[in-house]
């Protein structure tokens, strides 16, 4: 199967082709628009693959059946006619199928570097949502996976022929596939967070936008793909997402020291505490989280390290909350409210 752009298809753009990149093409196929023309280019070619192999399935008896009739050596010829026009069309089809999935890599990789808001399924500056570069993995995963033993067999063929170098050895190339797709989506998303105006709704966008693409393969590559991988680094930017947003507020508990003992109690100056409070809250509860066990989970985690620090803080101290107008449970309630949008 001869490739038309060769390389890598997801170590880096430029490694998709050579001469004209597709990624540059200015054809409609070229671009993952509203329409996602180069998937439903390769969902087509996958059914018309699907369809010739169905016909042959169901032709093949009726010709073996010919064969052992009278007309044995012309059935005989039409069948081995048939296999031959059949293996022919498969190469083709084979072909268009792998080029086109280059296709399709070199416009996710195209919409990952658009820096249009357009790419976005809700505003950038307000909203740490998912990106529409992993909504197209999604979508590409799920199709790929829908004709996996079809895509399977070309992507062996690619890595046989030399056409595709799959990074990942211990596995199939399919797998190695899709390891490369979540590794490369990873580092384009990292790289968007850092175009934040706040460093902790960079954090939330990786943390959503990686959760989605964990909640596609969970269900079907927990044995083929190291899902325990994506697993730690989701949790990895939840903790630094809960140390870059949340910590400051518990340290402002810290940041003074008590007063003078009044009736056996020490009063620390809360106001900071909850002035710190306030405002993150405020912040955030404007951010969106749009899975509803995600969110779940997050507001969990903050409740565990503000709410709960914020409890032993005066239990551990004696303190009374006086001057303060909050106490721990309006913070457990407060948090409830986080990330709603």
């Amino acid at each position: 199967m001869e490739d038309v752009h060769g390389g890598e298809p997801w170590n880096d753009r430029k490694a998709i082709g050579s001469g004209e990149s597709v990624a540059t093409s200015s054809s409609s196929d070229a671009t993952l628009d509203s329409n996602g023309a180069p998937l439903e280019k390769l969902k087509t070619l996958l059914d018309v693959r699907g369809a010739v192999f169905m016909a042959s399935f169901l032709i093949q008896p009726l010709l073996l059946h010919l064969s052992s009739s009278a007309q044995t050596e012309s059935c005989r010829t039409l069948l081995e006619d048939m296999e031959a026009l059949r293996s022919d069309k498969d190469d083709i089809l084979a072909e268009a199928i792998w080029n086109t999935m280059q296709e399709v890599t070199a416009a996710i990789l195209l919409l990952a570097d658009d820096g249009n808001h357009d790419s976005w399924d809700t505003p950038q500056g307000s909203s740490a949502g998912i990106h529409k570069v992993t909504r197209s993995i999604e979508r590409y995963i799920r199709l790929l996976e829908i004709n996996y033993r079809s895509v399977d067999q070309i992507v062996r063929k690619a890595a046989d022929c030399g056409t595709y170098a799959p990074k990942t050895c211990s596995t199939n190339p399919f797998t190695s596939m899709i390891t490369e797709m979540v590794s490369c989506l990873e580092e384009k998303l990292a790289k968007m967070s850092e175009s934040f105006p706040n460093t902790s709704l960079g954090l939330l966008f990786l943390i959503n936008n990686l959760h989605s693409l964990w909640q596609q393969l969970h269900p079907v590559y927990d044995t083929k793909f190291n899902m325990s991988v994506l697993t730690r680094k989701i949790e990895d930017y939840i903790d630094k997402y809960l140390q870059e947003a949340w910590a400051p507020v518990l340290a402002r508990l810290h940041s003074s020291s008590p007063s003078t003992l009044q009736f056996g109690r020490k009063h620390f100056p809360l106001s900071k505490f909850e002035s710190e409070f306030r405002k993150t809250h405020n912040d955030q509860k404007l951010w969106k989280v749009p899975d509803p066990e995600l969110r779940k989970r997050l507001r969990k985690a903050i409740t565990d390290k503000v709410a709960s620090g914020f409890t032993n803080f005066l239990e551990e101290n004696t303190v009374s909350t006086r001057g303060s107008t909050i106490t721990p449970q309006e913070v457990e309630d407060m948090l409830q409210e986080l990330f709603e949008g």
